[in-house]
This record gives structure tokens, sequence and C-alpha cells, in this order.
């Protein structure tokens, strides 16, 4: 077995999104079956499937994951370095490996982890997302139509275009309660359950989820990416699982926390966002962070990090890998080569836990990528657009920060 390209993922894990498209992981986009026609196990256990891992054992590169190959080549680091981590394995595994080397060459192959969007609903429409993660972009969305008509980029031409009906259809999906008791045996037998979304807990279904979990002794570990800001009434339920919930924040202070997770409705400060955490805390409800380094973030970083430190253990994930897509949003397309270079040395003589290591690693080599001005120009009208739709101040804030 040669292991230079291998990923437990497709080994291991079954990605479910609301209109039932089941995918290897998240970040591919090419579906391998849908649960409205065929079952988990027929999928799970297909001919493609079984040709993706072969290419795995072989230490080849397979065309589904081009992104996580695409990464690699130009920051050295993705998702599946990720997937590969002690602690991702440990998890997969129900603690009977500890790295990935052993996890190849011992483990079965079998339905280990199940990832689930019930639905894009979301309570946020943030930056960096989309009206496929979150129905809280919808009416943004069409008030963009026509901002980027001249611009190439593919990452703002689809916001030239009306919703058409396959994507209004596949925005507004959800999986039904029932999916949760038809693939019962899945859940319950899973080493991970990770649940996503849009927000999980704006949904029916996670409550649902949880309530049976709970109900019928569930012992695996419980993964909820989240906003956190809807967590409250779910603390003391989430007390009882082995969690690992991994909130998503992308900016720090009372500035810039509303701009980078804008909510629809009642604005939820940076205040509400640490009482929540407190109460995590105080619940002993395992949980780390996904700050996700990007450009509109770039004057931020330092100031979150500062933040993690003074008020959790060094060994807490603090980061996401940098921003993939949209290309704007990149933190390397920030103007200023020198500020970009000192940034990049500072966070090198940062402590960074093992969990933080690999996105550390792969933030430094992308704030050393040379910018492009057109990426930088389409980034200024998108966040300049944004303010004007959503009473916001950012271009004020940019300007004194630049």
């Amino acid at each position: 077995m040669n292991l230079e390209t291998y990923c437990p993922i497709p080994f291991s894990e079954m990605f479910i999104r609301p209109d039932g498209r089941v995918l290897i992981c998240c970040d591919t986009q090419r579906a391998v079956g849908n649960v409205n026609s065929t079952s988990l196990s027929e999928i799970f256990y297909s001919n493609f499937l079984q040709d993706v891992r072969k290419t795995f054992k072989n230490g080849e590169r397979h065309r589904i994951c081009h992104k996580c190959w695409d990464r690699e080549d130009k920051i050295g680091d993705s998702f599946r370095s990720s997937h590969n981590q002690d602690g991702s394995i440990e998890m997969l595994s129900g603690n009977k490996y500890t790295n990935y080397k052993d996890f190849a060459q011992h483990a079965s192959t079998r339905i280990r982890k199940i990832k689930v969007d019930f639905s894009n609903a979301c309570n946020m429409k943030c930056p960096m997302c989309n009206i496929a993660r979150s129905t809280g972009w919808l009416k943004d969305w069409e008030k963009f139509n026509g901002v980027f008509k001249s611009s190439k980029d593919a990452d703002v031409n689809y916001l030239n275009s009306p919703l058409n009906e396959h994507a209004m259809v596949e925005t507004v999906a959800q999986l039904p309660i029932s999916f949760i008791d038809d693939n019962w045996e899945h859940f319950i037998n899973a080493n991970l359950i990770d649940l996503s979304g849009g927000e999980p807990f704006y949904m029916p279904q996670v409550k649902y989820l949880l309530d049976r979990l709970e109900k019928e002794r569930y012992n695996g570990v419980l993964k909820v990416i989240t906003n956190a800001s809807l967590i409250e009434p779910f603390v003391d339920k989430l007390a009882k699982f082995n969690c690992k919930l991994v909130i998503s924040c992308d900016a720090h202070g009372e500035d810039l926390y509303p701009i980078a997770r804008p909510s629809v409705g009642k604005t939820i400060s940076w205040q509400k966002f640490t009482d929540n955490l407190k109460l995590l805390r105080e619940a002993k409800v395992g949980h780390g962070f996904c700050y996700v380094p990007q450009l509109m973030n770039i004057h931020n970083i330092e100031d979150w990090l500062d933040w993690t430190d003074e008020n959790y253990d060094s060994n807490v994930n603090r980061l996401g890998l940098p921003l993939y897509r949209p290309n704007h949003l990149r933190i390397e397309h920030y103007p200023n080569e020198d500020y970009k270079h000192k940034l990049a040395e500072r966070l090198e003589h940062r402590h960074w836990s093992r969990f933080d290591a690999h996105n550390f690693r792969a933030l430094i080599q992308q704030l050393r990528m040379p910018a492009v001005a057109e990426h930088y120009e389409t980034f200024l009208t998108y966040m300049a657009k944004l303010d004007e739709l959503r009473n916001t101040n950012f271009m004020a804030i940019w300007a004194e920060n630049t």
C-alpha cells in the first residue's frame, strides 16, 4: 500500500446534503449517489467509491478530490491533511487507532462517520457564504444582480444571474425527520456524527436527532459546526455527549464580529457570542474554533489569537484553513506585501497547538503568495455593496486599518 495520497474519508464517511445528494466529503462537488433513490450502504459500497479507494491505496490522486490536490500544490495543506491528523483518526476509529498509517493498514472499510446537512436554514448571512449554505442570503442575493456584470470571475458571476428553479430547490431543500429513523443503524453505530448546515441549532431535525441519541445512549463523538448564536437552550443536552463543537466566528470584537457574522433579524453581538461560549465552558461542553483567515479579517487575526490565548487552553484549535473560495476574499490579495510578510513572520513565532499546525502552515504560505489587483478591487466592490444592503460600516473600518 502506497500512502502518499491517502485520506481516510473515502473509507469511512458519507456526507448527505439537504436534497439527498451524497458526497464523499464537504470539499467535493460531485455526487456519488442520492438517498432519495439509493440506500447509504449501496452508495458506500458502489463500484465508483471502490475505484476511489483503490486509487488512494495506490498512492494516486483521484480527480474527484481535485480541490485538495490544488490546495496542497499551492499552500501545502488541505482538508486531506486535516483528516490525517492523529486527533481526526482517533475520532474516526473510536480511539482504536492514533495515526493514519495504522488506520490505513488495519481498519476495516465501513461507514464510521455520518456527516449531514439537514437543510441550509441559517440565521446568519456571512460574507464568505452564499445561498448554497444559508437561506439568510436569499434576499441580499437578489439585490446583487448586475453589480459584477463585467467580471470574468466565476466566483462573482453567479451573483449576476437571477435565482433559477434548480438553485432555489437546492437552497430550500431539507431532509425530513424520517431520514433519521430510516437510517438509524448508521447513526447509532457511527464513531462520529458530524452536523453542519446552515446552522444546525436552527433546524428541528437536529433537536429530534439529539433527543433520540440521548435516549439510546449514543457513545460516539458528536461534532457540530455551529455559529453558537442559538446554542443556549441546547447546552444541558450537549453536556451529556462526547461533544466536539466547531464554532465558526471569523472575527474578534464588537466592530467586526457583527459584520463577519451578520444575523437575520436581531443583531448577535460579540458580547452575546462570548456569553454563549462561557456557558459552554461552564457546562464542560467540548469545543474549539474555526476562524477562517481571509482578506476581510487580515487585520483582526492577531487580536483573535490573543483573545483565545487569554480564555482557552493552549491546545484548543483556533484557526481553520485559510479561505480557498471565493477568490476575491482570499487573504493573499491584500495589496500591502510588506504587511503580509511581517504578519507571516509574527505568526511563525506564536505557539500553535497540534490541531492548528497544518492550518497555520497553510496561512503562512498563503500570506506569502502575490496579490492579484483585480481580485482586490472585486473585494472592495463586494464589501461596499454589503455595507449598502446591510447598513454596516466595514469600508470605514477597512479605511482606518489600511
